[in-house]
C-alpha cells in the first residue's frame, strides 16, 4: 500500500476542527514559495473524486470544521476533484457560508471543484392553454443568467465545472418525467401523457440557456452541463438538442449510476427489442446517446455508490459485494472510459438524513471518526 505523507499542519487543522485549510499546508509550498499544483484546479479531463455537501443549508454532517479532514481523505484516495452542491440566492450568492470556505480551501489545496446548483421551482404558464408568453420565457432566461453569472463570478477561476439541475427528471416541481416511465424516447413539444409532461419544459430550457450564458460570461472556460439518473436519457437528449440548435452546445452530460442501476434491466424496448441487462453498460449507453450524436463534449458518472442502510430491495446486490467491492467494480468498469467519475459520497450523514437510513449510509467515511477507515486506506487509496 502506498503511504501518503499528509502535511502535519493539515492533519492538525483537521483534528482541531479549523475550518479553513492554509494554502501552504494543504497543497504544500515549494522552497521558492510557489504553490504546488495537484492536477485538480487546471484539470479538464479524468476528473476523479466524490460528492460533498458543504454548500447545502443546514447540513449537520458537513460543517466547516470538517473541510480540512475532507481534504486529507481526498488526498489519501488520490482524488483531484470534489463535486459539491450549493444552495444560493437569486444572484448566485451561496446560502451556506461554509461553501466559500470550502471552495477557497479546495483551490488552495490544488483540488478542482465541480459545482452543482439546486433545482429552481419554475412557475407554470399564466395561461396554460396558450403556453408561456415571450415575456415569461425572457424572465426565466434572465433568472438563470443572473444566478449563473453571479455564482461563477463569485469564485473566479476556482470552479471548473457547473452542473445545472440535478436529476431534473425526478424533481416533482418540474414534473417533466412521469414516475412510471424510463424516459428513453426523446419527447416532443406537445407530448403530455403517461410518459412526459412538457408543460414546463420551455421554462427549464430558458433557465438552462440563461445560466449557460451567465456562467460563460463570468468565465469563458467554465464547462456547463447536466445529469440524469437510470436510463432517463430521452428528456436530456431533447435539452441537448435544443441547446445545440441555439449554438450553446452543452459541455458535458453526467449519469447517476447506483447499484440498482448497475444490476437493473432496460425493458423500454426502443433501444433493443429484448430486455437488456445494464451491467457494464452505463458509459456505453451514455456515449451512444450523447457523444456519438455530437450533443456534448464529455460524459461521465456524476454519482455512484451503494448503501446498506434501511431495508435493501431484493436483487440490487446479487453478488453480495461490500461497499468497497462495489466502488472498486465501478472504478474498474467505468473510470478509464469516461471523463469524470464521482463517488457518492465522502461522508455518511446520520445527523442530517437520520441514522441507519439508506440516504445516511452512502458515505465512505463517518465524519466524526478522524481516523480514516479501511475503505479509505486499504481499498480506495489503492485504486488510482
Amino acid at each position: 500500500m502506498k503511504k501518503l505523507l499528509i502535511p502535519a499542519l493539515l492533519l492538525l487543522a483537521a483534528c482541531q476542527n479549523k475550518p479553513l485549510v492554509d494554502p501552504g499546508t494543504a497543497s504544500g509550498k515549494l522552497n521558492n514559495g510557489k504553490l504546488r499544483t495537484f492536477a485538480g484546479t487546471t484539470r479538464t479531463d479524468s476528473l476523479y473524486g466524490g460528492s460533498v455537501h458543504f454548500g447545502t443549508a443546514n447540513n449537520q454532517d458537513y460543517l466547516g470544521n470538517k473541510i480540512g479532514y475532507a481534504m486529507k481523505l481526498a488526498r489519501m484516495m488520490h482524488w483531484n476533484y470534489f463535486r459539491a452542491d450549493a444552495s444560493t440566492d437569486s444572484l448566485g450568492n451561496p446560502s451556506n457560508a461554509n461553501f466559500a470556505v470550502f471552495v477557497d480551501s479546495a483551490y488552495n489545496a490544488g483540488f478542482g471543484v465541480f459545482a452543482v446548483l439546486s433545482n429552481p421551482n419554475l412557475a407554470a404558464p399564466a395561461a396554460p392553454a396558450s403556453g408561456y408568453t415571450t415575456s415569461e420565457l425572457n424572465a426565466f432566461y434572465q433568472k438563470g443568467y443572473n444566478k449563473g453569472y453571479g455564482f461563477i463570478n463569485r469564485f473566479p477561476g476556482k470552479i471548473g465545472f457547473l452542473q445545472v439541475y440535478n436529476e431534473l427528471e425526478l424533481d416533482n416541481n418540474a414534473d417533466l418525467l412521469r414516475s412510471t416511465y424510463h424516459g428513453t424516447a426523446t419527447p416532443t413539444d406537445t407530448e403530455v401523457n403517461l410518459k412526459y409532461n412538457m408543460a414546463k419544459y420551455k421554462a427549464y430550457l430558458q433557465y438552462l440557456s440563461g445560466m449557460y450564458s451567465g456562467a460563460k460570461a463570468a468565465n469563458s472556460n467554465i464547462r456547463v452541463g447536466m445529469n440524469y439518473g437510470w436510463i432517463h436519457y430521452g428528456l436530456f437528449r431533447r435539452f441537448a438538442l435544443d441547446m445545440k440548435a441555439i449554438n450553446k452546445k452543452l459541455d458535458f452530460m453526467g449519469l447517476d449510476w447506483y447499484n440498482d442501476s448497475e444490476y437493473g434491466t432496460d425493458r423500454s424496448h426502443n433501444v433493443s427489442p429484448i430486455d437488456t441487462p445494464m451491467a457494464n453498460k452505463a458509459i456505453v449507453r451514455l456515449k451512444l446517446k450523447f457523444i456519438d450524436s455530437s450533443l456534448v463534449t464529455q460524459v461521465g458518472i456524476t454519482e455512484t455508490g451503494i448503501s446498506f442502510g434501511g431495508t435493501p430491495s431484493p436483487g440490487i446486490n446479487p453478488n453480495g459485494l461490500g461497499k468497497g467491492g462495489f466502488l472498486t467494480l465501478m472504478h474498474n468498469q467505468y473510470k478509464s472510459n469516461c471523463n469524470f467519475l464521482f463517488y457518492y459520497e465522502l461522508f455518511k450523514e446520520p445527523l442530517t438524513r437520520g441514522s441507519g437510513t439508506k440516504e445516511a449510509e452512502f458515505g465512505i467515511q463517518t465524519p466524526t471518526n478522524l481516523s480514516p477507515n479501511i475503505l479509505v486506506t486499504d481499498t480506495l487509496s489503492l485504486l488510482h
